[in-house]
């Protein structure tokens, strides 16, 4: 058998591996019926998946955003026409976007302990004091007369 030949014999098994992979079948059942080991198995599927790096994913946010404003537009005469499924779909989309978008996350709030101002030794001495000073009687101090004659 020519090389040209073996290479797309092993392009149409590794194809049918991946395939029959993506299905539901086992490394272990495929490596059986294929005659690899599983690290073969899984090299043929590593191979053929897609990489998935920030790049994609953001062109995939942008497509599917994309795809929820031609629904959403269509859907928006169904709504204010008054078909309520079409308010449902309607209201489904816009959550739809906004859990894609993040702009229906909750707030973050930080808990902060407030204490309220503590008094200083001296505001606390003059409180003191003028506690004192308005407990104290206002009459005048008895004369030396007033003790003679008791």
């Amino acid at each position: 058998m020519s090389e040209t030949t073996t290479l797309v014999d092993d392009r149409f098994r590794d194809e049918h591996v991946y395939r029959l992979r993506v299905s539901g079948l086992s490394p272990r059942r495929l490596a059986d019926q294929f005659g690899l080991t599983v690290q073969d198995v899984d090299r043929i599927v590593a191979r053929r998946l897609m990489r998935i790096d920030n790049n994609y994913r953001a062109q995939c946010l942008a497509l599917d955003l994309e795809a929820i404003g031609l629904a959403q537009a269509k859907t928006m005469q169904a709504a204010l026409s008054g078909d309520l499924a079409a308010v449902h779909a309607l209201a489904k989309l816009l959550q739809l976007k906004a859990d894609l978008l993040g702009t229906f996350a909750p707030v973050r709030l930080d808990v902060m302990q407030v204490q309220a101002p503590q008094q200083t030794s001296t505001e606390r001495l003059r409180a003191t004091v003028d506690a004192f000073m308005d407990r104290t009687p206002t009459a005048s101090i008895p004369s030396d007369d007033y003790s003679k004659s008791h």
